[in-house]
């Protein structure tokens, strides 16, 4: 039986509806790949600008207080510090992570402290916390500062600590860049180092560089020529308050440093 006219009209309009449909689901599967990306932006967005920097006090069992630094970048991670306030001796703790906003609270991922893992976005974007509390019993809060924290990268003293997945063994290795004439300059606990830098936006380049030639112990040597090796695979850097970390061509942390002021 010969079809009709209306017959073949009906079935191009099935066949075109059946055709937008598969088009729409894999529309649908290839943006499903951003769609965390965007979540995460669009729930940062309550915290914008960012980066943003964060102080506030808690109470603490065996000292005066405890001082919270933290600090969050754009991408995810974050940085919290902890000073024991009082006469004697004052332990530090730094914590590196990553971080999430979700209706409004904030989340800080291990290894932050469980007390410190959980905060309400106020109005005026300080950062409240039910868990934790001051020293006279009111629920700790995380003043948002001005200004966020955070070190430029030259002219300053790095120091070491860590390279290659590995705690610093010696705390003199270290590098500052300095501006003038693009000039690294350093320690890598045992010999200087001395080299040239290129810096255009985040990209870093720290080559090519040279060293004394003094011998040291074994841990110290093993040390310097890993940082050696990082210092010119280096592609990247990031700053977070008074951290650096130096990154490989994917984005591997290669080494981190923090900030020494001298003076």
């Amino acid at each position: 039986m010969k079809p009709t006219p209306g017959t073949l009209r009906q079935s191009r309009l099935w066949g075109t509806a059946w055709l937008l449909l598969l088009m729409a689901g894999c529309t649908g599967a290839s943006s499903s790949g951003t769609g965390s990306s965007e979540s995460f932006q669009a729930e940062a967005s309550s915290l914008a600008p960012l980066p943003a920097s964060f102080r506030g006090e808690v109470s603490c069992d065996d000292c005066k207080a405890v001082r919270l630094d933290l600090a969050l970048d754009d991408g995810g991670r974050y940085l919290l510090k902890e000073t024991h306030l009082g006469p004697g001796e004052q332990p530090r703790r730094r914590h590196r992570g990553q971080w999430k906003l979700t209706d409004g609270e904030l989340s800080l991922g291990e290894p932050a402290p469980e007390a410190a893992q959980r905060w309400q976005v106020a109005q005026g974007g300080d950062l409240v916390s039910q868990a934790s509390r001051t020293p006279d019993g009111a629920s700790a809060r995380l003043a948002r500062l001005p200004e966020p924290l955070r070190e430029p990268l030259e002219e300053r003293y790095w120091k070491l600590v860590q390279v290659d997945g590995e705690v610093a063994v010696d705390g003199s290795a270290h590098i500052v860049l300095h501006t003038q004439e693009g000039r690294l300059a350093g320690s890598g606990g045992c010999n200087r180092l001395m080299g040239s830098y290129q810096r255009e936006g985040d990209a870093l380049s720290l080559a090519p560089l040279a060293t004394t030639r003094k011998a040291c112990q074994g841990p110290v040597m093993a040390q310097e020529r890993a940082l050696v090796e990082a210092l010119g695979a280096t592609r990247a850097f990031r700053l977070l308050a008074d951290e650096l970390e130096l990154l490989d061509e994917n984005d591997k942390v290669l080494a981190r440093f923090e900030v020494v002021h001298l003076t």
